[in-house]
């Protein structure tokens, strides 16, 4: 450890740059001890930041594993709701308009067959008109939109 500071006037201009010298060595020394608590704060608070990253991550991880956990819980206790109307003789069908329909699998079943036949009358209602007009261009798959649940729209 350097000596206390003293304060008289110095004598020489040797003794003058001598105690300038050893000021500039004691502020240095103190610098040094400054960025050092500086460096260690810095690293404290690093930490925290760090610390509150993690939470951060481990809180959204949780809530995606959790969101996908309930989807999937979901998603199985309608496809086994599903089974068991199949099993009790029992089908359903979702429509954005109607919403969902439970039926019995018979009705259900002439209900798409009566649906697809009726696309195919369509179909061949439109060949027929395209063959007398002699429209023999691609605009077969332009007229014709066959939507869900075999609605169709039969344009121009």
């Amino acid at each position: 450890m350097l000596a206390p500071r003293t304060y008289h006037k110095p004598a020489s201009p040797h003794r003058q740059a001598a105690l300038i010298l050893y000021n500039q060595i004691e502020d240095d020394e103190s610098s040094e001890t400054t960025l050092q608590q500086q460096n260690e704060e810095n690293k404290d608070t690093d930490a925290q930041m760090t610390s509150n990253n993690k939470q951060q991550v481990a809180q959204i991880t949780s809530i995606i594993f959790n969101l996908f956990s309930y989807t999937i819980q979901f998603l199985g206790a309608f496809f086994t709701f599903g089974l068991v109307l199949n099993l009790l003789g029992y089908g359903y069908r979702f429509d954005f308009e109607h919403g969902v329909e439970i039926t019995r699998l018979e009705n259900l079943r002439n209900e798409i067959q009566f649906e697809r036949e009726i696309i195919r009358e369509e179909r061949e209602d439109y060949m027929k008109e395209r063959d007398e007009n002699g429209d023999f261009g691609g605009a077969y798959k332009e007229n014709i939109v066959i939507g869900n649940w075999g609605k169709s729209i039969v344009g121009k």
